[in-house]
């Protein structure tokens, strides 16, 4: 059974106190990754935050009101203090630039000593990333070149024109959760002249070469692999490395509202497959061991048919010869049962291994895993001698 916990998913959040949405993702996550969360003191208040963002601007809003203040009164003070007054504004202004970045990149260097101690000597961990925390990912790819698997980020201030081409060999695939009622990236956008990066995907979606975006969230992503597959979504090149995924009526933290949204679409993306694909096949396995349980003989048939005859994405083609394929040369079944007769057992024992996943056992709501548990029960059905339903999905 595929191993998924050795791979590490980390999270980070945005400015504020509160970061709820990282322990309700650490019982969604767990089962099927190494979950760990980074968390940081640093902007913990908003307007303290958006102070320390802002403080060139900010800085820059005193000295003209100051100044503004001095041209009322020009009598007031000769040229030499207006000469002073000037250069303290232009050291005030420096100062806080150089405060303000010198923080960001103390925070930045925290989060890639952290990426570096979680993924060790294993593969590279994925990343979900909420408001500031997107920033600070954008810095550590582009500053210090650190290497990630899959991205996700949601309420996300980086410049839709951030420079993925320049990155494209430190990650994976990026999934921008673009929210229709998101507010906050605006504000972003306004500090792009002051902090490099800011910006307003988040909200307006990332503009790069290769992006996707999908008006449905829930849409395939993914070209098929395997030519001849019915599906009609075969692509010999897979371009796609950024994802524009739009929620139409979702604000700047709606994404973190219960485990629901992590588990319908994260989850999925971080196995690889769209969230329209497992959400059918998970369906479809609840559905047909419903039929079963029901000995509703004809509409079982009918829904198996449907789920051995998919393209779930995880599979070169259709499951029903993927298994066929798999058993056909799997060495403890040669010359003991037929292959597609063994292929039509295996999918029943795969929609069963699902359904009981879901209340019992949640590491195998993997696919591959599922599958495999399908076929390993298979073997042992078949050592004993007793693989039943040949011909028929059904087990009347």
């Amino acid at each position: 059974m595929p191993r998924r916990s050795q791979r590490a998913v980390i999270s980070i959040h945005g400015i504020g106190s509160k970061h709820n949405w990282q322990d309700d993702c650490d019982g969604v996550l767990s089962p099927h990754f190494r979950y760990e969360k980074f968390e940081y003191k640093d902007f913990r208040h908003k307007a303290v935050a958006i102070a320390w963002l802002a403080l060139v601007p900010c800085a820059a809003l005193m000295a003209a009101v100051a100044a503004w203040w001095i041209w009322q009164r020009p009598s007031a003070l000769a040229a030499t203090e207006w000469r002073g007054l000037g250069a303290a504004a232009a050291v005030l202004v420096a100062g806080c630039w150089f405060l303000s970045w010198r923080r960001r990149r103390a925070l930045t260097n925290s989060f890639v000593e952290f990426v570096d101690k979680v993924a060790g000597d294993g593969p590279r961990p994925h990343i979900i990333a909420h408001s500031f925390g997107t920033y600070l990912l954008g810095l550590m790819m582009t500053v210090h070149r650190v290497k990630v698997g899959k991205i996700i980020l949601t309420g996300c201030v980086l410049s839709r024109r951030f420079p993925w081409q320049r990155v494209a060999g430190l990650f994976e695939t990026v999934r921008n959760e673009v929210a229709g009622q998101d507010g906050v990236p605006l504000l972003a956008m306004a500090l792009r002249p002051f902090v490099k990066y800011m910006g307003s995907s988040g909200l307006l979606r990332f503009r790069c070469q290769g992006a996707l975006d999908l008006n449905d969230p829930r849409d395939h992503w993914k070209a098929c692999t395997f030519p001849s597959c019915p599906c009609g979504r075969y692509s010999p090149v897979q371009k796609v490395r950024v994802i524009n995924a739009r929620y139409e009526e979702l604000t700047h933290d709606d994404f973190h509202a219960g485990c629901h949204h992590s588990r319908t679409f994260w989850l999925p993306f971080l196995w690889d497959i769209s969230p329209r694909a497992y959400e059918d096949f998970r369906e479809l396995c609840l559905e047909c061991n419903r039929l079963e349980q029901e000995e509703n003989w004809d509409e079982l048939e009918r829904q198996a048919e449907r789920l051995g005859g998919g393209c779930w994405e995880w599979t070169p083609g259709p499951l029903l010869p993927y298994f066929r394929a798999t058993l056909a040369n799997h060495p403890s079944l040669t010359g003991r049962v037929d292959a597609d007769a063994a292929a039509k057992v295996a999918i029943r024992l795969l929609w069963r291994t699902v359904a009981k996943a879901v209340d019992e056992n949640p590491k195998l709501l993997y696919p591959p895993a599922a599958a495999n548990y399908a076929i390993l029960a298979l073997i042992k059905e078949a050592q004993k001698g007793k693989p039943r339903g040949k011909g028929t999905f059904a087990s009347r």
